[in-house]
């Protein structure tokens, strides 16, 4: 009697233990889930966030630029000569012009007087991005060829060069200044009283140019 009694305790013992066993096995497997799920959670989080600052680290580094805008061609136009002494100033033009690379603006004028001599003067804005049309040649000027003399011109805000033939009184001077603008001057039978092509860059108020152009930058 008492072993069947002792044999039914034991076997209610073990049946509790199995049972306390099934049940610490699934909430081990219940924990190791939550785990798993709240690690991948926190992981997606994490990297959602460090994406983030990934993506705001370049804003909290970036440096002040700045932006040109070139001079509007109708304001350029009031730093062409308003007189060259002898010559008559014929309406001007201006424009803006495109390309693959960048755009630029233009203004441009003639004169002429009643000897059959003529000027034609451009000016060109080309902002501060580093490209610049016929640049090549500020830097190295084009060779002599049957009619006219090179020379290179060095200004107090820029350079260039010139192409000049004096028996024929013509030629045309060529300018970069402040490795934004380039002025063009050409002429036809250039009164000896004007003197040289350099002397007509005279009336061209430069510093003026570069002063005005300076305002148009935003920092």
């Amino acid at each position: 009697m008492k072993s069947t009694i002792y044999s039914s305790i034991i076997n209610l013992v073990i049946i509790l233990l199995i049972s306390g066993c099934s049940k610490c096995c699934n909430d081990v497997d219940k924990l190791k889930k939550v785990a798993k799920k709240t690690n991948s959670e926190v992981g997606v989080d994490t990297i959602a966030k460090e994406e983030n600052i990934t993506q705001q680290i370049p804003n909290t580094d970036k440096k002040t630029s700045t932006t040109v805008v070139n001079i509007n061609p109708k304001d350029l136009e009031k730093f062409l000569p308003k007189k060259i002494p002898g010559f008559e100033m014929y309406p001007p033009s201006s424009g803006k012009s495109y390309d693959e690379q960048q755009s630029w603006t233009t203004a441009s004028a003639d004169y002429s007087n009643n000897k059959r001599s003529n000027i034609n003067i451009a000016i060109f804005d080309y902002g501060l991005n580093g490209y610049i049309s016929d640049k090549q040649y500020f830097d190295e000027i084009p060779p002599d060829d049957e009619e006219m003399k090179s020379e290179r011109v060095i200004l107090p805000q820029g350079k260039g060069y010139q192409l000049w033939n004096e028996r024929e009184r013509k030629g045309l001077i060529y300018v970069l200044i402040s490795e934004r603008y380039t002025i063009k001057i050409e002429v036809q039978n250039l009164p000896i009283y004007l003197n040289t092509l350099r002397d007509l860059l005279n009336f061209i108020n430069i510093d003026n140019l570069i002063e005005y152009g300076n305002k148009n930058m935003k920092g």
